[in-house]
């Protein structure tokens, strides 16, 4: 299986499950801190610096996402 290509360095891509199960963690979350952009309702894109933050805000709100880059 090939690697997927790398769009842009630097940034970080978070996946939930289901587009609901982001949306109800993300009212949750204060995100005034964190640069990101919701690129699709399943997706968020973060700078790379922030992906553990988000993720670690995620998980506490019982949404495991995957993060790629």
């Amino acid at each position: 299986m090939e690697d997927l290509p790398v769009i842009s360095e630097g940034v970080a891509l978070l996946i939930c499950e289901t587009p609901s199960l982001l949306e109800e963690a993300l009212v949750k979350i204060d995100l005034s801190h964190i640069p990101h952009h919701r690129i699709n309702p399943k997706a968020i894109l973060v700078p790379e610096a922030f992906a553990e933050t988000l993720s670690e805000l995620l998980r506490k709100q019982g949404v495991y996402p995957r993060v790629e880059g």
